[in-house]
C-alpha cells in the first residue's frame, strides 16, 4: 500500500491540493482585494406622488419606463449580497417639486445591503428625465369597425347603441388630445337576431392608428361598453284598398293605382308595396298591407282619394313613405241622372193635432249607375223616394230631411248623394 501511494504521489498530490485551496481562502476572505459589479435595470419609484402629482392634478407621462445602470465597488463578498430586484431608483418629489414640462430630476438607490465596503462609482444615467403633463377628463366618441358584420338574407341590421353613448376617460392632457375615438371591434356573420355584447374598446388617433399601449395605461376609464346591433326581419308587402259593393258597381268594375310623392324630385310616383321590418314572428302573418274600405255607394266617379300607411305596433315601414294617393278608376258601368216629381214620394209621419204636412220638393234629380242595359231599362216610376219620420214627434214649421231611394228594377243602382225632401207642418 505504501508502495502504491509512493508510486503513484497520492499523498503529495493531497497536500498540494489543500495547499492551494488555503492560499484561495486566505486571498479572498482575509485580504479580499476590491472588486467591480455593474447593476443594470434597476426600475424607477416615485416616492409621494399621491401628494405633488396627484393631488395637484399632474402625471408623468413619459420617461418612467427608464431603468438605471450602476457600477458598484467593494469586496466581493460584500458585491455578491447586492441582489438587483431589491434595488430601486427613487424619486422622491417632495424635494423636486414636479411641474407641467419635461426636465430631469434627480434619484437615490434604495434596497443596497448595509455594508460599508461598498461604494458607487458610476450612475447611468446621473439624472432621470421625465415629463409632467396635466391630468384632465374627456368624454370620447365610441366608433363600431365591422366591415364583416352583415344581416342575413332577408333581414337587416339598425342603426347600433352603445351603453354608455360616450367614455369617460381621465389621464393627461396630452394622451387625450391624440385620441380621436375609443373603437369596438365586433365581426358576425349572417345575423338574423339581435345581439348585445360586452365589449373592450382601443383608443385611436385621427390617422386611425391604435394610441400607445403603454401610454394608453396611463388613462383610467371603464374598459368595457355594451353593444347592441339590432337585426330586424324584412318583408314586402303589397299596398292593397278593400271595396263594399254599392251604387250599381263591385269590386269587378274598379282599377286603381297608387303614388307617392318623392321627396327628391317632388314629382309623383307609382307605387304597389312597401318595405316592412320587425320581429319575424310579428311579420309572418302580413300578406298585404289594408289602406281602407271602400263604400262604392259613395263613389259618384272616378276619383283620387289620400290614405296614411298605418302599421302594426312593432312593424316599421322601410320606404318612409307616410301617406299614398289613390287614384280610383271605374269601369263597365254606365251613369244615368232621371227626374222624379212628388207622385214619387213617399211621406211616412203623423201631424201635430190640427195640423197637415205639405211636401215642398217638387222634383228631385236622381243618379242611378250600372250595367248599360240594366240602366236604361229604368224609367222615372220605377224610383221611390221614401221620407220616414214616423218615429218623430212633428211641430209647425218648414224641415229639410234625408230621404231613402229605391228602385225598383236597379236594387242596387243608387250612386249616394245626399237626396233631401222638404216639408211643411201647416195649420188645417
Amino acid at each position: 500500500m505504501i508502495n502504491w501511494i509512493k508510486k503513484y504521489n497520492i499523498f503529495y498530490w493531497f497536500i498540494s491540493l489543500l495547499t492551494a485551496v488555503s492560499l484561495w481562502a486566505y486571498v479572498t476572505v482575509v485580504l479580499d482585494p476590491l472588486a467591480e459589479i455593474t447593476v443594470d435595470g434597476i426600475e424607477l419609484e416615485f416616492l409621494n406622488s399621491d401628494r405633488y402629482l396627484d393631488a395637484r392634478s399632474l402625471a408623468v407621462v413619459d420617461g418612467w419606463t427608464q431603468t438605471v445602470s450602476i457600477t458598484y465597488e467593494g469586496r466581493r463578498l460584500d458585491l455578491y449580497k447586492i441582489n438587483r430586484d431589491d434595488l430601486k431608483a427613487v424619486i422622491d418629489f417632495s424635494r423636486e417639486l414636479p411641474y407641467a414640462g419635461v426636465r430631469a430630476y434627480s434619484y437615490e438607490i434604495t434596497g443596497l445591503p448595509l455594508t460599508s465596503s461598498v461604494q458607487a462609482k458610476r450612475h447611468v444615467p446621473t439624472g432621470i428625465t421625465l415629463e409632467v403633463d396635466a391630468v384632465d377628463e374627456r368624454d370620447i366618441d365610441i366608433k363600431l369597425q365591422n366591415e364583416n358584420t352583415v344581416a342575413a338574407e332577408g333581414y337587416k341590421m339598425e342603426p347600433h347603441l352603445f351603453e354608455p353613448e360616450k367614455i369617460r376617460v381621465k389621464g393627461p392632457v396630452s394622451i387625450l388630445n391624440s385620441i380621436e375615438a375609443a373603437v369596438v371591434y365586433y365581426e358576425g356573420y349572417e345575423l338574423e337576431r339581435t345581439v348585445s355584447h360586452r365589449s373592450s374598446f382601443s383608443f385611436v388617433d385621427s390617422e386611425g392608428e391604435v394610441i400607445d399601449p403603454v401610454r394608453a395605461s396611463l388613462l383610467e376609464y371603464d374598459n368595457e361598453v355594451l353593444l347592441t346591433i339590432s337585426v330586424s326581419y324584412t318583408k314586402t308587402v303589397p299596398l292593397e284598398l278593400s271595396f263594399n259593393p254599392g251604387g250599381g258597381i263591385s269590386r269587378d268594375n274598379i282599377d286603381y293605382i297608387f303614388h307617392y310623392n318623392e321627396k327628391e324630385t317632388g314629382n309623383m310616383k307609382e307605387i304597389g308595396s312597401i318595405l316592412i321590418s320587425g320581429e319575424a314572428e310579428t311579420l309572418k302573418n302580413i300578406e298585404r298591407i289594408d289602406l281602407g274600405v271602400v263604400d262604392l255607394t259613395s263613389l259618384t266617379g272616378d276619383e283620387t282619394r289620400i290614405y296614411p300607411i298605418v302599421l302594426d305596433e312593432g312593424v316599421t315601414n322601410e320606404t318612409g313613405i307616410s301617406e299614398i294617393e289613390a287614384e280610383i278608376k271605374i269601369h263597365g258601368a254606365v251613369t244615368r241622372t232621371l227626374s222624379v216629381g212628388q207622385r214619387n214620394i213617399s211621406l211616412k209621419a203623423t201631424p201635430p193635432a190640427g195640423h197637415k204636412i205639405e211636401i215642398v220638393t217638387r222634383e228631385m234629380d236622381i243618379t242611378i249607375r250600372g250595367e248599360e242595359k240594366a240602366v236604361a231599362k229604368v224609367a222615372p216610376e220605377d224610383i221611390q223616394v221614401t221620407l220616414d219620420l214616423s218615429s218623430e214627434t212633428l211641430v209647425p214649421g218648414t224641415r229639410t230631411d234625408p230621404a231613402e231611394i229605391s228602385i225598383r228594377k236597379l236594387p242596387n243602382g243608387i250612386v249616394s248623394k245626399e237626396y233631401t225632401v222638404t216639408i211643411s207642418v201647416v195649420p188645417l
